[in-house]
C-alpha cells in the first residue's frame, strides 16, 4: 500500500511537470534529443541549467534527486523497472540478491525516491540499476577485474560508487561536461567515495593503460565528431568494457542522427560483441561488451 501511495503521488507530480516541459519546448523548440553536431542529447534539455542550479545552491544540492528537470534525464528509473532489474539480479548473481543492500551508501545524499522491495528494502529504483549494472559487468567479466576504469558520462557518480563496490579499483576517470564533473565530485566526497576517482578534462591526453571503460546510455548520446574522439582515444584504447547504448543500431526514436554506426564503432574496437539489454527500456537499447574470455551465459547476444 505504502509503494502504491508513492508511485501515485509522484505519477501525477511528474505528469504536471511534464506538461510544463512540453509547453516550454514547444514555445521555444527545444528537445531530447540533439539535432546539433556540437552538444549530446542531454545538453539541449533543461538538464545543464538544473546542474548550474544544484551546484550553485545547497539546498537544491540536499534534494537534487527529487528536482524533475535533472530526473529527465539521470533519475528517472521507475518502480516497476527496479522490479524487473531486481529479477536480472537474482538470475545473474543470487548471493547479491540474497543479501541486498537494505540502503545504499549513495541513497543517503539527494534524497532520491526510495520505494520498498523485497520485504525491508527501500532503496531508489535507480540505485537498483546501477547495481544491476555492476551485478552484469561482474557475470560477464568475472569477478577478478580490477585496475584503471574510465567512465564515460559519470551521471551524478552512483555507478562510481556501486562500482568500487565490486571490483578493485586503483583509478577511476570520470569524462563529462564541467558543471557535471563538479557535481559528482560533490557527490563522492559527500558519501566518502571520492579517493581515486579523477576528473580529466575533453581531449586531454590518456596516458596511463585502461583496464576496462563503462558508460550508460552516455557515448551513445554525444554528437558523432565527440564519439569518435573516446572511440579513438579511451575506448580502442581499453582492454575491456561495458557500454549500454541507444543509437547506432535500429532507429526507432530518431537519435541515429549525427551519431556513429555500430558498424563504425565495431570496426574500431575489434572483437566487441552485442547483447540485449535486459529489461529493455527504450526499443533502441542495447549492450556493447568487449575483452578476452566474455562469459555471456545469462545474456542474450544479438547476431
Amino acid at each position: 500500500m505504502k509503494n502504491l501511495l508513492r508511485i501515485l503521488r509522484n505519477n501525477i507530480i511528474d505528469l504536471a511537470f511534464r506538461f510544463r516541459n512540453r509547453a516550454i519546448r514547444a514555445l521555444s523548440s527545444k528537445t531530447v534529443i540533439s539535432a546539433d553536431d556540437s552538444k549530446s542529447d542531454s545538453e539541449v534539455s533543461f538538464y545543464v541549467s538544473s546542474v548550474d542550479a544544484i551546484n550553485s545552491n545547497p539546498k537544491k544540492f540536499n534534494r537534487f534527486r527529487r528536482i524533475y528537470n535533472y530526473r529527465e534525464i539521470l533519475e528517472h528509473v521507475t518502480y516497476w523497472q527496479g522490479i524487473k532489474y531486481l529479477k536480472k539480479i537474482e538470475n545473474q548473481n543470487p548471493d547479491l540478491y540474497l543479501n541486498f543492500p537494505k540502503r545504499h551508501t549513495s541513497d543517503l545524499i539527494g534524497k532520491p525516491r526510495r520505494y520498498i522491495y523485497l520485504q525491508d528494502v527501500e532503496i531508489s529504483p535507480t540505485t537498483i540499476r546501477y547495481l544491476s549494472v555492476a551485478s552484469e559487468i561482474q557475470s560477464i567479466f568475472g569477478t577478478n577485474m580490477s585496475g584503471n576504469v574510465v567512465e564515460i558520462g559519470g551521471g551524478y557518480g552512483g555507478q562510481c560508487a556501486v562500482f568500487q563496490d565490486f571490483f578493485k579499483v586503483n583509478e577511476y576517470e570520470i569524462y563529462d561536461l564541467p558543471n557535471v564533473q563538479h557535481l559528482i565530485k560533490k557527490f563522492l566526497v559527500a558519501i566518502g567515495r571520492s579517493q581515486n576517482v579523477r576528473f580529466p578534462e575533453f581531449g586531454q591526453t590518456h596516458d596511463t593503460p585502461i583496464n576496462f571503460a563503462v558508460s550508460n546510455y552516455a557515448f551513445s548520446e554525444l554528437p558523432r565528431q565527440i564519439q569518435t574522439w573516446y572511440l579513438e582515444n579511451i575506448l580502442k584504447k581499453s582492454e575491456a568494457g561495458y557500454m549500454i547504448m541507444n543509437s547506432g543500431r535500429a532507429d526507432f526514436t530518431g537519435r541515429n542522427k549525427g551519431k556513429l554506426s555500430i558498424q563504425e564503432i565495431q570496426a574500431v574496437i575489434t572483437g566487441s560483441r552485442l547483447v540485449e539489454e535486459v529489461p529493455r527500456t527504450n526499443p533502441d537499447n542495447y549492450v556493447l561488451v568487449w575483452g578476452k574470455h566474455l562469459n555471456l551465459e545469462h545474456c542474450s547476444e544479438i547476431r
